[in-house]
């Protein structure tokens, strides 16, 4: 048993000694021995295919890193046109009716009394402005005469009476009234005048 230790001891031995000169070994083992240099370790080269990795030098720049694009806005959303507002309407323009103006003057006319023949009227006229002087005319149903007239003298042809204003009531102050009576001979039963005008100017029936 012995024997067998010390055998395997001695090759064991064997197989740890270096083989040759030792040059290198043994210069290597004085050096560090000495406490010599010792060689740097020989840098290994990155398999074929694969990009080296870039790695930061000391005092060197850090290199610049893409930004992300800037973002285009987003196009502008097209609003349905708003609807046209109508045209004002011109101020002042008629409707296409011609206004009808405001009477001068205004008329009551009043039949006081009748009889088979004949009846009688009063006409009170208010003026819208003084007057000095004045005419009234005014139309009788057709076959009426005018047979007397007072505080106005009287003129007719055929259905068209004019009363003219006498010398003492020729004047009317503005808002005033003036007034005329007369008697008429009649051959229907229609008394009512008609179309009074002062001046030319028609009047209001009231």
């Amino acid at each position: 048993m012995a024997a067998a230790v010390l055998v395997s001891l001695l090759a064991l031995a064997v197989s740890l000694m270096p083989f040759g000169d030792g040059g290198d070994g043994g210069t290597a083992a004085r050096d560090n021995d000495r406490g010599g240099p010792v060689a740097a370790p020989v840098p290994s080269l990155p398999p074929a295919g694969t990009a080296p990795s870039a790695t930061a030098t000391p005092g060197s720049p850090e290199p610049p890193t893409a930004s992300a694009a800037p973002s285009r806005p987003a196009p502008p959303t097209r609003t349905a046109d708003p609807a046209p507002e109508p045209d004002p309407e011109p101020q002042g323009t008629s409707s296409g009716t011609a206004a009808t103006p405001p009477a001068s003057c205004s008329v009551d006319y009043d039949v006081v009394n009748e009889w088979p023949d004949g009846y009688q009227a009063t006409v009170t006229v208010t003026p819208g402005h003084p007057l000095n002087g004045w005419h009234v005319a005014f139309t009788l149903p057709a076959g009426h005469r005018i047979t007397q007239m007072w505080d106005a003298s009287s003129h007719q042809t055929g259905s068209r009476v004019t009363a003219t204003a006498a010398d003492y009531n020729a004047t009317v102050a503005q808002d005033s009234t003036v007034a005329f009576g007369f008697i008429a001979a009649r051959r229907t039963d229609d008394t009512h005048a008609t179309d009074f005008a002062l001046r030319g100017e028609s009047c209001a029936v009231a």
